[in-house]
């Protein structure tokens, strides 16, 4: 494994499946990633293992973007944000005022100066396989570490159901795991979701829907994908958050031409998108990344009761593991999902600034002994 810029990635390092053919388009389409993400700023390579492509996003100072790409952002500004929710007011600001001190400290760390691997700015962010070994992911941890001195190497989006093995391999290295977020999978090897109630009244609502119709990827046209970026930024970015991605009109429809993401909408019967839910596939997961619907309709249409509905029955088709990343437990646990702590594999040894290091270390003892906790209880 190494590292290439965009633009010198040898075609015959890349394997000739869909899926990578795919991946390598969506690539090159987010070299400059701020055209097509209104809030990620950051420089993007790419390694290749075995055929498939890793991009890697090397990270300098990114406070108050994305979370995708900021340290800062997933542990401040977006956790300030995520309290909110707290509804116990002693306990939300007792954590407000543990926050506001992980601020400074964090930005004084350069705790933003990251070698992001696999990133391909989405929440979740899936593995090629567990093929990724132990000796090739050293020999690629020692040559990052040795151009990127200053930089913590980082792994998202880790969890045992799925990575056992990479997490396995990256702590044998020496890789810290830092605990990130309660994530919420539907697998029947889990769990027996399709007889789940609240699933069977959810999908027979999109069968015998009478105001919308189930369109596949495609349906989709360009006049689409102006809504769609208005349909998740009611949702995503509006009603949730503005460190999330902010997915334009571009990043739609370079992701649906590239068939990085599979698009099926919700039309209304003048033929308009209300609703839309993004597939991302890898190996023998899939995710939902990018979701929107229009949050001015009445909430009894059940527009995102309908679009989890046909996420959780086209993994069970496809015989696909889903992850439907953080957020919304009951809704999850109802429908049938298993909660897991989802990590971040953090590797500082190489680095000389003591403070730094440290600081990493307080972060994962921080999540660890207090985050976790209260996400499982207050979130």
């Amino acid at each position: 494994m190494k590292l290439f810029e965009i633009d010198d990635i040898p075609l015959t390092h890349i394997s000739d499946n869909d899926h990578e053919l795919a991946h390598h388009l969506m690539l090159k389409a987010l070299k400059n990633p701020s055209s097509l993400i209104d809030n990620v700023q950051t420089h993007l390579k790419a390694a290749v293992y075995k055929g498939s492509l890793l991009p890697v996003a090397i990270n300098e100072k990114a406070f108050n973007t994305s979370h995708v790409c900021s340290m800062h952002t997933t542990f401040v500004s977006y956790a300030r944000q995520e309290l909110r929710h707290i509804n116990k007011k002693p306990v939300k600001n007792l954590l407000l005022g543990l926050v506001s001190c992980l601020d400074g400290i964090l930005k004084a760390a350069k705790i933003d100066r990251v070698v992001s691997n696999n990133n391909f700015f989405l929440a979740t962010c899936l593995y090629p396989s567990e093929e990724l070994n132990e000796k090739n992911l050293s020999q690629y941890i020692h040559n990052t570490a040795q151009e990127f001195k200053g930089h913590a190497i980082l792994f998202k989006s880790l969890n045992m159901h799925t990575n056992a093995k990479l997490m396995l391999a990256l702590k044998n290295i020496g890789c810290h795991m830092m605990p990130s977020r309660e994530i919420f999978l539907f697998d029947p090897a889990l769990k027996d979701y399709t007889a789940e109630r609240h699933y069977q009244k959810d999908l027979k609502a999109l069968k015998n829907c009478k105001t919308h119709t189930l369109c596949p990827p495609s349906e989709f046209t360009e006049n689409d994908f102006e809504r769609m970026a208005i349909l998740y930024k009611m949702l995503y970015i509006d009603k949730h958050s503005i460190y999330n991605p902010m997915f334009n009109r571009e990043y739609m429809r370079q992701s649906h031409a590239s068939n990085f993401i599979k698009y099926y909408g919700l039309r209304n019967e003048k033929g308009i998108l209300d609703g839309f839910i993004g597939f991302y596939e890898r190996h023998n997961v899939t995710s939902t990344p990018v979701v929107g619907y229009d949050t001015t309709l009445l909430q009894e249409l059940g527009l995102y009761r309908m679009l989890m509905a046909h996420a959780i029955s086209r993994a069970h088709t496809h015989e696909l593991i889903l992850n439907l990343s953080s957020g919304a437990s009951e809704f999850k646990l109802r429908r049938g999902a298993v909660s897991f702590i989802e990590y971040h594999a953090v590797y500082t040894k190489h680095l000389k600034n003591y403070f730094q290091k440290l600081t990493w270390g307080i972060l994962n003892s921080t999540m660890t002994h207090l985050g976790i906790p209260i996400m499982k209880k207050f979130l």
